[in-house]
């Protein structure tokens, strides 16, 4: 039912309709009746529906069957719809729906012997797919060209035809290359780190034939690949100033019109660049560019809410808990909050936890709903060397603040265990020495003087300590310094 009701309610929006492809014949049928149901939220689950259609909660084969009559029709319906905002989804989405939707028509009109009806469409499909750089659609076209060139036998035209086809299956050849190209590195990079770091050094060898492939043939397509991958590369290799340059070179090609506007991600560029300030610490200029820019992305995609937690990061490191509660407000109110992921889930309500610790440096109430529990945390939890670490920091943090002194007695060992297992190397070195500070005042049961003393080295360090680029930068969802200031405040008010 869930699945069928997030259609239901794309289908009416988008449609303008309160029923597509509802015949007037069928206004008074079960179909419709449903339809209306679930569109005004009458029904939302299948019991009620049963009951509202059948009289009779039992999910009998007759309403089994009505379900799966409106599922088909609705998924159909998706065919005649327009998109509401094209600029907020993937790249060409728009472009390709329509190549797709004509190539269908004629296919259909031409195993019909309407010939000449086809042919009309297939110019249509170049019109679209050459201005789009749509290959695939342009070759399609193409071919169907030729094709009825031999029916009628027209000799010229099909020459012609043979060599534009050349052409572009050579480009479709060097398109397909870069696609392997990409995807592959795509595949090895989102592993787990340590083969990640392994397949790392490849990635200047694939840049580079990806960057000749697009000297090759211009093909913005391959530009979009080359330029996502080098992208990816910058994060990876932790070279943040880098991506500002890899972003500002790809606006130059746009410019200059070396790169076709349809294949200029606008909406990645925006979001990895508003990570970008992140972690260069420009928070400021980060929260004025994410105010700028949340509303281009479409709030029924995983974009939307990924571009949301960026804003909300930044909103936090500035201090602004207000702004970042309006945000986690937003995200909780989307409707399509409950088709992310559970561990995404699970990663709001971390985030939720954090926000409702920060809240109370402004000696307000927090709203209602920041108190209410999103989800349990049971995925991340299970990430020893991942987010459990944020969900240590958290608890700690929380408990100091609620002086739970006794409850924390055992924590000590046990973190310093955990330290010397999982935080190891130079990137541990900011959230070892936080954890060691937290750990000081449990040691010596909340004692402010004892904790001044001997907080300051620790302290030093915190500042001296280089912020990591990788995941532990991830895990420091409010800046350590931060949560300190709280911890000391606290002390100071015993």
């Amino acid at each position: 039912m869930k699945e069928l009701k997030r259609l239901v309610k794309l289908v009416a929006e988008q449609s303008g309709k309160a029923s597509p492809l509802i015949t007037q014949q069928e206004e008074d049928s079960f179909e419709k009746k449903l339809f209306d149901a679930i569109n005004e939220g009458a029904v939302t689950t299948d019991e009620e529906a049963a009951a509202y259609i059948y009289g009779s909660a039992n999910l009998s084969a007759s309403y089994r069957m009505l379900k799966s009559r409106l599922r088909k029709k609705v998924l159909n319906s998706f065919i005649f719809l327009e998109q509401a905002h094209p600029n907020k989804f993937k790249i060409c989405a728009h472009e390709i729906s329509e190549c797709g939707i004509m190539l269908h028509q004629a296919r259909k009109l031409s195993n019909s012997g309407e010939y000449k009806a086809a042919q009309k469409l297939t110019e249509q499909i170049l019109l679209i797919s050459i201005s789009a750089e749509l290959t695939e659609f342009t070759i399609k076209a193409l071919e169907y060209q030729r094709d009825v060139c031999l029916l009628i036998h027209d000799k010229p035209k099909y020459a012609y035809l043979s060599v534009e086809l050349q052409k572009y299956y050579l480009q479709e050849t060097a398109e397909r290359k870069a696609e392997m190209l990409f995807y592959t590195a795509k595949m090895e990079l989102s592993g787990k780190a340590t083969s990640r770091n392994k397949y790392l050094p490849q990635i200047i060898t694939v840049l580079k034939e990806l960057g000749a492939l697009w000297e090759q043939t211009n093909a913005s397509k391959i530009f979009n690949f080359y330029h996502s991958l080098t992208i990816t590369w910058l994060e990876l290799t932790g070279n943040y100033e880098g991506i500002f340059g890899a972003i500002e070179e790809a606006e130059k090609l746009l410019e200059q019109g070396k790169l076709n506007p349809k294949w200029y991600n606008a909406r990645f560029n925006n979001f990895i660049k508003t990570y970008a300030y992140i972690r260069t610490n420009q928070y400021e200029l980060g929260l004025a560019f994410a105010q700028e820019h949340w509303t281009d992305y479409n709030p029924k995609s995983f974009n939307w809410f990924a571009f949301m937690e960026n804003y909300m990061q930044l909103a936090i490191y500035s201090r602004k808990y207000k702004l970042a509660v309006e945000l986690m407000k937003q995200v909780k109110d989307n409707n399509y909050f409950n088709s992310l992921s559970r561990n995404k889930q699970e990663r709001w309500e971390l985030h939720r936890r954090y926000l409702l610790l920060c809240y109370a440096a402004i000696k307000e109430e927090a709203p209602g709903f920041l108190k209410k529990e999103i989800c349990a945390i049971k995925i991340l939890s299970a990430d020893k060397e991942g987010a459990n670490l944020a969900i240590i920091v958290f608890d700690l943090v929380d408990s100091l603040l609620k002086k739970k002194y006794d409850v924390l007695e055992n924590q000590p060992e046990l973190i310093s265990k955990y330290i010397s297992r999982n935080l190891k190397g130079n990137k541990a070195e900011r959230v070892r020495v936080f954890l060691r500070l937290l750990l000081l005042v449990v040691k010596e049961d909340g004692n402010f003087r004892q904790i001044k003393v001997k907080s300051k080295l620790l302290l030093e360090k915190l500042s001296a300590a280089t912020k990591p680029d990788d995941i532990f930068a991830e895990l420091e969802i409010v800046p350590y310094e931060h949560l300190w200031e709280q911890v000391y405040d606290g002390l100071l008010r015993k």
